[in-house]
């Protein structure tokens, strides 16, 4: 997990599996070969499983596989014009137990510092509103068993609406202000919601600027752009992977823009998912980071070790950032074991019940297989660009000189890119 600070002090934040919170200096990131960590904060034996930071302040805010909330600032010693010289340690230490197994999902709430709020959902079915100045609770919400627990949340730009996703694949846009669910509907398929973000619409775009949209990470190697306020999709990017071996797009089953709507009676072995006791559900590969630009694109990562660009208005100009390129494996006597992808996808545009898909496609004519697992780590490891050799789980930007990304994958890596 990576969080950017939205204040003057130049640092970003990264929260891992292995119960440390490290402060990373961004000013660094040109001057020093050797880039460390500023300062770590430990967590004891509990694991970080999402971290936010508080607009307008040096506050971070991280969840913990025990359900406790970690609310501390980031202290520094400033010089001459208010310019950061040194990182003075970790102050203002706050630890809540909220009891409701882990929390897994926290988003900054608050529009301004002088209301600084997050949101965060609990492994027990939880959401909270927590005021971080008084540090205390300013609303809760359980939402019912059968919708799953909430396992993603986003704030709207104007601070009066969210929306949630469970692990069930049930979306709900709530309003802020009265603290109501207003619209309520189900993905596609029955998958948990993995990441949600907002579309960031043009500055001269009228229509979409007030609108919740959102892209949501669900299913099997997908993302799709939804308008939270009907339940209707508008368009779903579909990628080429190791797992689904697409070469020739696949249209949805059935319509995406219809939500369910009809309450149906059911038992209660239904409702509580007995059934998941023998047989879990299974997590389908595909994204796991999102990271929305402005004007619309979407920048993406996944299980399949690769950063995408989908270009939003123009998806036949979308492309991969990084990840494995490589033409051929070859074993250590130089003998071809398999033939890899490449840098060769094209993006082919079709319309099912009204939906823009995006599919991602491999350029060759003829039927292609795709990567197994062995070789994709292969092809990572012989990568010249240093492409993540696991799962990218997270996605930032901030700005130095110039724009940077930052990414982070499963096996603790985390990569800057120009």
């Amino acid at each position: 997990m990576i969080s950017p600070c939205q204040t003057i002090i130049p640092f970003f934040v990264t929260a891992s599996d292995d119960s440390s919170i490290k402060i990373w200096d961004t000013r660094r990131l040109e001057k020093d070969i050797a880039f460390r960590s500023r300062l770590t904060y430990s967590m004891g034996t509990s694991r970080a499983l999402c971290t936010t930071m508080v607009r307008g302040t040096s506050q971070i805010v991280v969840g913990g596989s025990d359900g406790t909330l970690h609310l501390f600032s980031v202290d520094c010693a400033r010089g001459v014009g208010s310019v950061v010289e040194r990182y003075s340690g970790i102050v203002d230490v706050k630890r809540n137990d909220i009891k409701e197994g882990s929390i897994l999902s926290v988003v900054n709430c608050s529009s301004d510092s002088f209301s600084p709020t997050v949101l965060f959902s609990t492994e027990h079915c939880g959401i909270h509103k927590w005021d971080t100045r008084t540090n205390s609770e300013s609303w809760s919400f359980t939402s019912s068993p059968e919708e799953g627990y909430i396992s993603a949340l986003v704030v709207g730009q104007c601070g009066n609406w969210f929306i949630s996703g469970s692990s069930r694949g049930v979306l709900t846009l709530w309003d802020n202000r009265f603290l109501l669910p207003v619209n309520t509907w189900h993905y596609s398929t029955v998958s948990p919601i993995e990441k949600l973000c907002l579309l960031i619409p043009p500055p001269s775009s009228i229509s979409s600027s007030g609108r919740p949209l959102v892209f949501v990470a669900a299913g099997c190697n997908e993302v799709s752009l939804w308008n939270a306020e009907n339940g209707s999709c508008h368009q779903v990017f579909r990628t080429a992977s190791t797992e689904n071996e697409a070469v020739m797009p696949k249209a949805p089953s059935r319509p995406l823009n219809k939500p369910s709507t009809k309450y149906v009676r059911r038992s209660g072995n239904y409702k509580y998912r007995i059934d998941e006791l023998n047989d879990p559900p299974v997590r389908h590969p595909g994204i796991r980071s999102l990271l929305p630009l402005p004007g619309g694109d979407l920048l993406t990562g996944g299980t399949d070790l690769k950063i995408r660009y989908w270009d939003q208005a123009r998806p036949e100009q979308s492309f991969c950032i990084a990840g494995p390129l490589a033409k051929e494996v070859r074993s250590a006597k130089g003998d071809i074991l398999e033939k890899a992808i490449g840098n060769n996808e094209c993006y082919d545009i079709r319309s099912s019940f009204g939906v823009q898909v995006v599919q991602e496609m491999y350029k060759q004519t003829t039927a292609v297989s795709g990567l197994t697992p062995k070789t994709q780590l292969a092809v990572a490891a012989a990568d010249s660009a240093g492409c993540h050799r696991d799962a990218i789980l997270a996605l930032a930007s901030f700005n130095l000189s110039s724009q940077r990304l930052i990414s982070a994958s499963r096996d603790g890596v985390v990569k800057v890119w120009k």
